[in-house]
């Protein structure tokens, strides 16, 4: 699987493809995490090679935040031996920190 992103600070975006990988999470500053509309679409190498991945935009201004696990992490045990999965990484990010609160 892939993901990958441009942010761009000029226009306030984030600029993204994604090939089969769970979906990022994102965050407005002080916001909460949520998933990057994902439009996975396949992994890299199982469709033939002229398969786009089309790009998907979203605001990302200042203080927004970007978390992308590997599927490693996703599909790690937990502490009762099931997949830690998504609903893991959301309880590992917690809330979204203010960003004057670490500065």
């Amino acid at each position: 699987t892939a993901f990958y992103a441009v942010i761009d600070p000029r226009a306030g975006v984030l600029v993204y493809a994604n090939a089969g990988h769970p979906a990022p999470r994102v965050s407005a500053a002080g916001g909460d995490w949520q998933p990057v509309p994902n439009h996975a679409g396949l992994p890299l190498g199982v469709a033939p090679r002229e398969t786009a991945y089309p790009e998907q935009t979203v605001p990302f201004g200042p203080g927004c935040r970007l978390a992308v696990a590997t599927d490693g992490v996703i599909d790690a045990p937990n502490a009762a031996g099931e997949p830690f999965g998504l609903d893991g990484l959301d309880a590992g990010l917690g809330p979204a920190l203010d960003p004057a609160a670490v500065m």
